[in-house]
């Protein structure tokens, strides 16, 4: 039975999470930063750095020119520990991407966002994230297309015990 502060804490997280993926999908960079710490740790494994220079790296371009964007967030597992937590949570992420060729291709990922919070001045933020693929699908005039830049330097998940939320000490 959860008392009524970690209800509030748990809501808080969910509307973070909410939050920073309105960010993404809206290219919003002032929205983006308030939702990491100052010193947060990003780890997408097409990028790895803190909150800010991956909120510069977005903006520079380096993820990919999106037609459109659009982050879905599935259920979220969340454990606190005082001012602490730390979450999982599923996505879908749907992508527009130009082809290269003056056309577009359509691209879906399913994996997880492995999450840490910490809450400073009474407001939860990200201290570290990484992503986790579970698995993508891209698509382009009806067929099926390796198209998504730089896929193989995301970090994979796993169907046993060496996925990485295990290492990050995620398993609830």
């Amino acid at each position: 039975m959860f008392n009524l502060q970690e209800l509030s804490d748990r809501e808080e997280i969910r509307d973070l999470l909410a939050t920073l993926t309105r960010a993404q999908d809206r290219g919003d960079a002032e929205l983006r930063r308030t939702c990491y710490l100052d010193d947060a740790v990003i780890r997408y494994g097409i990028f790895n750095g803190t909150g800010a220079e991956y909120t510069e790296w977005v903006l520079d371009g380096n993820a990919g020119d999106f037609v459109v964007t659009q982050h879905f967030l599935g259920q979220s597992i969340v454990q606190l520990d005082g001012d602490t937590a730390k979450a999982e949570t599923r996505l879908l992420g749907f992508h527009v991407m130009p082809d290269g060729e003056g056309g577009e291709y359509f691209d879906l990922m399913g994996g997880r966002y492995a999450d840490r919070f910490r809450r400073v001045d009474g407001v939860w933020k990200i201290s570290e994230r990484t992503t986790i693929i579970d698995w993508r699908y891209a698509v382009k005039d009806d067929q099926s297309c390796p198209m998504f830049p730089n896929f193989d330097k995301f970090n994979k998940g796993r169907r046993d015990r060496d996925d990485l939320s295990y290492e990050l000490d995620l398993v609830f």
